[in-house]
């Protein structure tokens, strides 16, 4: 496939059988000056988003199945949508016979003002996410596309937009999850003993070989804080470990691990504060995926007084985002306002940002 780049928007194009493949800002992009086509985009986007039968093509985006959709007329062709992505994809001639208006649906506008007040909201819904994709801004006032997003939405947790399809089973971000759940529930039992024991110590780092830089891994202060973290390794681990493949991706959450304390133990080795907490290990994990995968998109929900606001940023965005709340969290911790070690999350995406350069030339950009 050859990506062609108009701006900050993508197509593609099969060099073999001439097809192509282009989201709704690139169409739109495209046409504008004639805006011809929104209602027959619109009319897929919105089949798409209805239950239906999946086709065999992949989104050359984010690799998920495509939903094989018949919009407009019976003489208007099948096309494949990404909802995810806001894909279309177009075989041999049916793009060009798009641009020349051959396949238009558009009402005109005497006939806009007919339609019912629902559609005629979807279609300038439809129209402003277009634009606002094409200029790069992030969609705002959306909900989750899946009703389950709204339970970490509201705890101020990430949610992945168009997350890349994964085709194989992740079975170590599964075991090392079990891993950590186990051992935390286990230690919640004698916190303090556990801790005493298994913790990270930075003035005495070398305890017991060293091996606390590792059991550190498996021990939370709470609830709150084994949750969050088992959030964000199953929900960013699985597509990392479906890159690297599963001995790779073992191998990224100990080389995190170990440097996040590295980090810790550096930048303040005489503390006598235990370090714990699988978070180290899973930065390493985000910084990786956010060079993997930076035209993926994560939505937030923040509130404004009692106004919730939903805001959807590029990854690569809310990855530096987050590194420079980590480095704000860093000086905070070395002056000793705050326990939470941002040494160690920037120490472990080190951890994530090597292996990117290591094996990052091996994959196929996103």
């Amino acid at each position: 496939m050859t990506v062609r780049r108009t701006g900050r928007v993508r197509s593609w194009e099969c060099d073999k059988c001439k097809s192509r493949a282009a989201t709704l800002a690139y169409l739109r992009r495209s046409f504008e000056a004639r805006r011809v086509s929104l209602r027959l985009l619109h009319d897929a986007w919105q089949a798409a988003r209805r239950p239906g039968a999946f086709g065999r093509r992949s989104c050359p985006a984010c690799t998920k199945p495509m939903r094989v959709v018949a919009p407009g007329p019976q003489q208007h062709p099948e096309l494949d949508v990404c909802v995810g992505c806001q894909l279309l994809w177009f075989d041999a001639g049916e793009f060009e016979a798009l641009k020349r208006g051959e396949l238009d649906n558009e009402p005109q506008d005497e006939e806009v003002e007919h339609l019912p007040i629902a559609t005629r909201v979807e279609l300038a819904t439809a129209d402003a996410d277009a634009r606002a994709t094409a200029t790069g801004a992030p969609p705002i006032g959306w909900a989750p596309a899946h009703t389950w997003q709204w339970l970490p939405a509201v705890f101020g947790l990430p949610w992945e937009e168009n997350a890349p399809s994964v085709r194989v089973r992740p079975l170590v971000t599964w075991l090392v999850s079990a891993a950590v759940l186990i051992a935390s529930l286990v230690a919640f039992s004698d916190l303090d003993a556990y801790v005493e024991r298994y913790a990270l110590i930075p003035s005495e780092a070398m305890r017991s070989g060293g091996i606390t830089f590792l059991t550190s891994f498996f021990l939370h202060a709470g609830w709150v804080h084994l949750l969050g973290n088992l959030y964000f390794l199953i929900v960013f681990g699985d597509n990392v470990e479906e890159t690297l493949g599963a001995p790779r991706f073992l191998l990224l959450l100990v080389t995190a691990t170990i440097l996040g304390g590295v980090a810790h133990v550096v930048f303040d080795p005489s503390s006598t504060v235990p370090c714990i907490g699988a978070s180290g290990g899973i930065s390493g994990v985000l910084a990786f995926y956010a060079l993997r995968f930076p035209h993926g998109r994560v939505g937030m929900l923040l509130w404004f007084w009692f106004y919730p606001l939903i805001l959807r940023f590029p990854v690569f965005v809310a990855f530096l985002l987050w590194a420079g709340v980590q480095i704000f969290v860093a000086w905070m911790h070395t002056e000793g306002l705050t326990n939470v070690s941002g040494l160690a999350h920037l120490g472990g995406a080190l951890a994530g940002v090597l292996f990117w350069l290591a094996f990052g030339k091996e994959l196929s950009d996103y």
